[in-house]
């Protein structure tokens, strides 16, 4: 998955102090096979999503996507936390959206600042780690995938799962 771009419509004091929740994924099914417990403290994300109202920039990044289904979620990875290589599940919103194909989903990662010292995406056998603000990546279905913050800052992501 190659980057793209779309252009930045968004200031920090949109989504830097959002009501985020930490939703830890060790022992989850994505993460089954991370089991040692260094684990436990580290694979973490804080999640910022509906029905929560989303900040006004979300609807203006959402028109970059041609879709028929577009569901928004900001993510915060903290220093030191990781969600390893992983495929999603889907499973609420396979469910919320009838879907039986799960390779019918798309999902986009968008970077929501430049990237930090530390701060990684990863996609099967592809690094990220030198992005804009506005760049982001994609995959389909069940790609493996990663995200971490080996760094010192927050990183900030806005997460699109999508359906043609």
């Amino acid at each position: 998955s190659s980057m793209q771009k779309i252009k930045v419509t968004w200031k920090k004091t949109d989504f830097v102090n959002l009501d985020y929740i930490s939703r830890g994924g060790y022992g989850t099914a994505p993460f089954a096979q991370y089991s040692q417990e260094v684990y436990k403290k580290i694979i973490n994300n804080d999640v910022y999503q509906l029905p929560n109202p989303m900040p006004t920039f979300v609807n203006k990044v959402l028109e970059n996507f041609h879709y028929q289904i577009k569901l928004p979620a900001i993510h915060k990875t903290p220093p030191g936390n990781i969600l390893p290589l992983h495929r999603d599940q889907y499973i609420i919103f396979m469910e919320k959206n009838n879907i039986k194909d799960i390779d019918s989903i798309h999902r986009f990662i968008v970077f929501l600042e430049d990237s930090k010292p530390g701060h990684f995406m990863q996609i099967e056998n592809q690094f990220y780690s030198d992005w804009q603000a506005g760049d982001y990546v994609g995959w389909q279905g069940q790609n493996l995938h990663a995200a971490y913050n080996l760094g010192c800052e927050d990183r900030y992501t806005l997460q699109i799962t999508c359906i043609k």
